[in-house]
Formats: C-alpha cells, structure tokens, sequence
C-alpha cells in the first residue's frame, strides 16, 4: 500500500504562517468544484494569458464571500480539529533539502504568489521546502507511535493551542501574517 508524505510544520511560528496560507488560499478558492485544479494545470504554461489570471485574483479581493467561507472553515477547524506531535527525525523520516513539489513546478513567482506563498515566509528563489511547508519522504510511513495529540495545559483545542501560540510568537502577525491577522480581528482575538 502506497504511503502517503505527511505535512507538517516545525516550532510555534510556523503554524500561524501555515494558517495565514491556509486562510488566504480558501479565500480565493473557487465555488466550482475542479476549477482550482484546472486553473493550477493551465496557470504553468506560458502562452496562458495572465490576464485571466490577474482578473480572477482582481475580483475575489472585492467578492468578500469567500473570504466569508474561508473565514467559517478555519472556525471550525479550531473548533474541530486537533494537532499532532510527530515523534520523526531529519534523513530517516524528511530533509530539510527535500523538493516543494508546488515550486517545483515552475510556475511564474507571482503566479506563487497568488497561491499564498508570500515573500516574507517562503523562499521562491529555491525549490526547497520551507519551514512552514514542511513533509516526510514520499512513500515513507510514520508509526502510529510516533504521534500524539498536542496540548496545551490540559486542552487541546485548535484555538487553545492557536492562542497559546499567538502570545509567545516573535512574530509581527500583522507584518507576516496579514490574513490571519484580519482573520483574528474579525473574530476579536486579538
């Protein structure tokens, strides 16, 4: 049975970059099932007009109602929705030097861009993962007892742990994570 990479993240900051990605690609994902793929496909090639591209972006910064979608998934997903301590080592389990599979794809960097990769976190002159980005070895399973439900005190609900992490960030969230951060304004978080 093929295993599948396991996604993860290292340290407390990470996560709250990897939540603004999160937030800002939902914001922008598209209501028609298949578009996003088809759009990813064709957004590669480079006799595609970027107009298109460059429109669609345009209008979903002024259409507030997937931000609204976007804003009601990461609701629950705090809610909802644990997170996992993964017990794994660098070159037995991943590498640091491992290829991102979506920047290898060659895409132009603003087309990256638009693909809630962002400058302040990512490093689009390398194919390699970012620290936020990270995954295991393709292929390559993880054991069951190297995982365990985080906590934070005696909690470990997603937005316990979320606010746990905002307090000892040295992140400017505002400066770093901007969509997160009108995420947790509008939800008076912060």
């Amino acid at each position: 049975m093929k295993q599948l990479k396991k996604f993860f993240v290292e340290g407390l900051d990470n996560p709250l970059i990897l939540f603004d990605c999160w937030l800002y690609v939902c914001s922008f994902y598209p209501l028609i099932p298949g578009l996003f793929n088809l759009g990813t496909k064709v957004m590669k090639y480079k006799w595609f007009p970027k107009s298109i591209i460059n429109v669609y972006f345009k209008y979903m910064e002024i259409n507030k109602i997937h931000q609204f979608i976007a804003y009601k998934y990461f609701d629950r997903f705090l809610r909802k929705y644990v997170l996992l301590h993964l017990d794994i080592k660098e070159e037995i389990d991943f590498s640091f030097d491992d290829i991102d599979q979506i920047k290898a794809k060659e895409y132009d960097k603003e087309y990256l861009i638009k693909g809630g990769y962002s400058l302040k976190y990512s490093d689009l002159e390398s194919t390699k993962m970012d620290k936020w980005n990270l995954h295991t070895f393709s292929n390559h399973g993880v054991d069951f007892s190297k995982l365990k439900i985080c906590y934070v005190g005696e909690s470990y609900v997603m937005g316990d742990i979320l606010e746990y992490a905002l307090k000892n960030t040295n992140l400017d969230i505002l400066e770093i994570c901007p969509t997160l951060w009108r995420y947790l304004k509008s939800r008076k978080i912060i």
